[in-house]
């Protein structure tokens, strides 16, 4: 069974889900996890970024978490806790930090 209320991951092979959006799984390449409006991010996009912000906002649209700004918050907090780390314009989790 599908979850029509939390577009994402789930409904990858549904033609429409609720907020009159529509994927047509075989004209249309899914991606996201969230259920913000999905937008079309373009890698040369992330190449210009240069900053920790915009590198977050880029994956944030990508997953479509960018409509909830505690996502952003919270993504900012785990950089702070070193936790996750930035390289390359990608995370990493640090595998020896304390927390884990």
């Amino acid at each position: 069974m599908v979850d029509s209320d939390h577009p994402g991951w789930k409904t990858q092979f549904m033609i429409s889900v609720t907020d009159n959006s529509t994927f047509v799984h075989d004209k249309e390449i899914f991606y996201g996890l969230g259920n913000c409006p999905p937008t079309e991010p373009d890698q040369k996009e992330l190449n210009k970024v240069n900053s920790n912000k915009g590198v977050i906002e880029y994956y944030t649209r990508v997953l479509r978490t960018d409509c909830i700004s505690s996502r952003k918050e919270k993504i900012q907090e785990l950089l702070k806790s070193g936790l996750v780390k930035l390289k390359n314009k990608m995370f990493q989790i640090v595998p020896k930090h304390e927390l884990l």
